[in-house]
């Protein structure tokens, strides 16, 4: 719990306001309640990673409004078919293919509109700043929220497209090319899978990403969205 306060500490992802402060035009905000979600994380039977326990804070986004909390939701995800595509070229090629996770993705993103959170009961022993009257202002996207998967999927095309020179496919817009690198991107919410001619080229991706987010690197991939993944050679 308390490496999770300390991502979200980091990335910004709200200010501590009290509950007084939250008014608008005499009009009071009513705000999210939230909680804490917690998750055994089992590693593929072909890695040598131990099982990982995660706490994630989380609002509950049920209680938005249509037009006053959210707008659009909608986050696109690469088709199975497209990813297992892109793996049969990397294999063809004798390409290498590296896995990346983003940590706490969604709170990399800026929030679109204001959004208050009442804290779970319990925060102000991780966190003294909080109190009992105290409500959070995002700044930054959450986890629970309708809009987070869209907000990360514009933020991370953004950087992409923008920044770092690669192009979307007409046909699958959670595939993205670089021509002269030769790098081919599969992006699935958080889970990014690279595969490119040789390792230099997927680390000078990698370093270039990392002056925009926060990463985790995780090596030759050994699994994605919930598959194993064993390379084997042909002789």
């Amino acid at each position: 719990m308390q490496n999770e306060l300390n991502t979200l500490s980091k990335n910004n992802t709200w200010d501590i306001v009290k509950s007084t402060n939250t008014s608008t035009n005499s009009n009071f905000i009513k705000p999210l309640k939230t909680r804490w979600v917690y998750k055994i994380k089992e590693s593929p039977s072909n890695s040598n990673t131990t099982i990982e326990f995660k706490a994630r804070f989380v609002a509950k986004g049920f209680e938005q409004l249509y037009g006053l909390d959210y707008i659009d939701s909608f986050a696109a995800v690469i088709k199975q078919i497209a990813w297992k595509i892109v793996f049969t070229i990397a294999l063809n090629n004798n390409w290498p293919i590296y896995k990346i996770d983003m940590i706490s993705a969604f709170t990399q993103g800026n929030i679109d509109t204001s959004l208050f959170l009442l804290p779970p009961e319990g925060l102000e022993y991780l966190n003294t700043s909080i109190t009992s009257n105290s409500y959070l202002k995002l700044n930054k996207a959450l986890y629970g929220l309708k809009q987070s998967a869209r907000i990360w999927y514009s933020t991370l095309v953004y950087i992409l497209v923008t920044e770092l020179g690669y192009t979307s496919l007409k046909s699958e817009s959670c595939i993205f090319i670089n021509k002269s690198t030769n790098i081919i991107i599969c992006i699935y919410v958080d889970d990014l899978a690279i595969t490119g001619p040789n390792k230099d080229v997927i680390d000078l991706f990698i370093k270039d990403l990392k002056r925009f987010f926060n990463i985790k690197e995780l090596g030759l991939i050994s699994d994605y969205l919930g598959i194993e993944v064993i390379r084997t050679i042909n002789t």
